[in-house]
């Protein structure tokens, strides 16, 4: 299965939708995080800035630039199988005792044993359980 890796250390939220919108609209990664990028004007500072423009208030504003269709989802959709691969982006929370320690993955598909496997910017896909899903979304 093809996947991503992240531009910059602190990228995973552009990057995400950058894959997210290449299956959307067909167009190469590499034209998708252009787009993404210029919509979101993304600094690449590398620092807090990122941090609070990296939201899934900023995730919708940039959709919308784009024209792009955007809704929420819940961990119950997910769980039963009802949000696209490919194009699921959530954030999840690395750290019970830091919130700040967050970081977007994209679905990548599901498994027939209710485990789902997730892009994780790094250029690997992680399989994770019902349960770690659930830990790493409510954290």
């Amino acid at each position: 299965m093809n996947t991503y890796r992240q531009a910059e250390a602190k990228s995973c939220g552009p990057d995400a939708m950058a894959w997210a919108v290449a299956k959307l609209s067909g167009e190469s990664y590499p034209e998708a995080s252009a787009r993404v990028r210029r919509a979101w004007g993304w600094a690449g500072y590398g620092d807090v800035r990122d941090d609070l423009l990296d939201s899934p208030g900023q995730h919708e504003a940039v959709a919308r630039r784009l024209g792009i269709g955007f809704r929420l989802g819940t961990l119950g959709e997910l769980e039963r199988g009802q949000l696209p691969s490919q194009t699921t982006i959530m954030l999840v929370h690395l750290s019970a005792s830091n919130p700040a320690m967050q970081h977007w993955i994209v679905l990548a598909s599901y498994a027939s044993d209710g485990k789902t496997r997730w892009h994780w910017g790094d250029g690997t896909i992680h399989e994770l359980s019902r349960e770690a899903v659930r830990e790493l979304y409510s954290r």
